[in-house]
């Protein structure tokens, strides 16, 4: 796939490509800019990102493809909102990447590689917690929350000083 170049401070020049060593370096500029916006009491926001990195090639509609691609069907995305720092909050600012790249190699949303994405956070921000960690788990075995696994059948916590004769709530069909 054809990478594009992205100027950042006009100083440093990288290949924006859609794979796991790009994204790192995306990650790590991102909180850098966060940090160089904050010290200059600048607003962390999409358009100011965009404005920093890209310098004189951002315009108006780039800004405003880059949050089209990024709203989602919960959340909408303007120029001016607020990004929240990404090694607290990384939903936000993982979709902003992803519209990012997405704009600049040209390609569809759905095509920018998100497990690498995931990866590169995981890898630029090594203490944080990981990207994924919302998702919902499999609930463990009833017999390990203690019931019994037939209908109408007793069953005793171990060490439990209730009655055993007794029934735990609601075990009566």
């Amino acid at each position: 796939m054809k990478g594009s170049h992205l100027v950042i401070s006009h100083l440093v020049k990288m290949n924006l490509a859609n794979d796991k060593e790009t994204f790192v370096q995306l990650w790590l500029r991102l909180e850098h800019t966060r940090r160089l916006l904050e010290a200059q009491h600048k607003r962390f926001c999409i358009r100011n990102v965009l404005k920093n990195w890209f310098g004189a090639k951002c315009n108006e509609d780039f800004i405003w493809e880059v949050c089209f691609q990024a709203s989602t069907g919960e959340r909408t995305f303007t120029g001016w909102d607020e990004l929240p720092p990404p090694m607290q909050y990384p939903r936000r600012n993982r979709e902003f990447l992803r519209a990012l790249v997405s704009v600049k190699l040209n390609i569809g949303i759905r095509k920018v590689n998100l497990p690498a994405l995931d990866a590169a956070y995981s890898i630029a921000f090594p203490d944080s917690t990981p990207i994924n960690v919302n998702k919902k788990k499999t609930p463990p075995l009833r017999r390990e929350w203690g019931f019994a696994p037939l209908c109408g059948a007793r069953a005793t916590f171990s060490g439990s000083s209730e009655d055993p004769s007794r029934p735990l709530g609601g075990t009566s069909c």
